[in-house]
């Protein structure tokens, strides 16, 4: 079921610090160096309350404002 390295102490301490601190998930990621799904997976088992972005746009991105969009 389980697959890849185990975590240490010192990475889940480093996940609940970052947590914490509001920190960017791709800062949460280059810091542990763990993939997004594992992270996810890790903070819902230490019950570590992460949240995933929604975004209504993909990527992150937003739509333009047609009134500004006008304006340009």
């Amino acid at each position: 079921m389980t697959k890849g390295k185990r975590w240490s102490k010192e990475e889940i301490r480093t996940l609940e610090k970052l947590v914490a601190q509001k920190a960017p998930m791709h800062v949460i990621l280059r810091k542990i160096r763990r993939t997004a799904d594992g992270v996810y997976a890790k903070a819902t088992a230490e019950n570590i309350p992460l949240v995933r972005p929604t975004s209504d746009a993909p990527n992150g991105r937003r739509k333009k404002n047609k009134a500004s969009a006008a304006d340009s």
